[in-house]
């Protein structure tokens, strides 16, 4: 009995070590979404003003989300709270964050969209 608890406990760390593992993977591809999303806290205004992180592959945002987003929504919760913050965007255009911001810093599938990063019309990837 002692020692099928030992495989059991083995067997539990080790698919929680994949789950860990799997998400460092996923977050080391990932980066922020430059398409605002609602950031939740308008009250009853319903403004789409926060650019937030996201991983290489997977999608979670209040109003929605992929399987992969789902499946990872507790990491990427805890990764947004430790590493890679939301950013809202200010109606007064006082956003230092956005000039500090590299291309590596933006989601790969978001890189094509950035006019404000470029000097001319050529895509940089």
């Amino acid at each position: 009995m002692k020692r099928r608890n030992t495989f059991l406990l083995i067997g539990v760390a080790g698919v929680f070590v994949l789950y860990g593992a799997g998400y460092v993977a996923n977050s080391a591809r990932g980066g922020y979404w430059t398409t605002p999303e609602r950031s939740g806290g308008m009250g009853f205004m319903h403004v789409d003003n926060a650019v937030r992180w996201q991983p290489g592959c997977g999608y979670l945002s209040p109003r929605r989300s992929d399987l992969l987003g789902q499946f990872y929504a507790p990491l990427i919760w805890l990764d947004r709270q430790l590493v890679h913050r939301t950013y809202l965007i200010k109606m007064d255009r006082s956003n230092p964050w956005l000039t500090q911001m590299v291309l590596s810093d933006i989601h790969p599938q978001c890189r094509s969209n950035l006019w404000w990063k470029q000097t001319d019309d050529t895509p940089r990837n």
